[in-house]
């Protein structure tokens, strides 16, 4: 089957093969399909309200520092919580 694909390919027009070169580099990997459906099926069953528009803006995020606590970590205390 690939082989018949890739005659198919080679009869394009430059301008058929750029569009198609488009079309492929748009088209979901798995895991973005994956997620995408994720999100549907919890906003289908009522798990979610809404899904959230995807992050655009990451400079918040880049910025971000942990804050200091005194003590032991909290991921410690979590543990201990679940013994």
């Amino acid at each position: 089957m690939p082989e018949r694909v890739l005659e198919r390919v080679r009869a394009l027009t430059a301008a058929e093969r750029q569009e198609l070169r488009a079309r492929l580099e748009a088209w979901p990997t798995p895991s973005q399909a994956t997620a995408h459906d994720l999100d549907e099926r919890l906003l289908a069953a009522g798990v979610i309200g809404r899904v959230p528009a995807p992050l655009t803006d990451r400079a918040p995020y880049r910025r971000w520092k942990p804050i200091a606590i005194k003590g032991k970590p909290l991921s410690g205390t979590v543990v201990e919580g679940r013994r």
